[in-house]
């Protein structure tokens, strides 16, 4: 029975230390995540789209403003992220007329590109980097803006 205490002082320490870790990846993410992205690549229902292509995502802390290619801010939100998920995990928190939704995407990051895969607020959170014909995910290539090209 003494060495219940010392179990359990070692039990809390082991899942301290896990979520040190998973708020240490996370914000590392963040930090990689920071600046202005351009769109490239988009797929909606299995199809490539062309529509969306030139369009920006602006990552400032734990927001992010979309705009489209005109420069015309099309949403703004928050963002956090679970990098300790396979594949990582993003939620976007969209505040539209006084309610809050949450769309649950999955993340890839590799350098100066990024992808998301995201579901409509209220469907399930993609599982895979791509879309099916009868799916609400939608797939957005995006690569990172750099300085001179802004």
């Amino acid at each position: 029975m003494r060495q219940m205490p010392h179990v359990l002082l070692v039990l809390t320490a082991t899942v301290l230390l896990a979520a040190d870790k998973k708020d240490e990846k996370a914000e590392l993410d963040k930090a990689n995540l920071q600046g202005t992205w351009e769109l490239i690549g988009a797929e909606m229902g299995g199809q490539k789209s062309e529509e969306p292509l030139g369009a920006k995502l602006t990552f400032t802390g734990n927001k992010v403003i979309a705009k489209d290619k005109d420069g015309k801010v099309r949403q703004e939100s928050t963002f956090k992220l679970d990098p300790t998920k396979n594949p990582k995990q993003m939620d976007v928190i969209v505040t539209r007329n006084e309610k809050t939704e949450v769309q649950e995407a999955i993340y890839s990051l590799d350098g100066d590109t990024l992808k998301v895969c995201g579901a409509e607020a209220g469907k399930p959170r993609p599982t895979k980097f791509k879309t099916k014909e009868s799916g609400d995910a939608m797939l957005l290539v995006l690569k990172r803006v750099k300085s001179q090209d802004k």
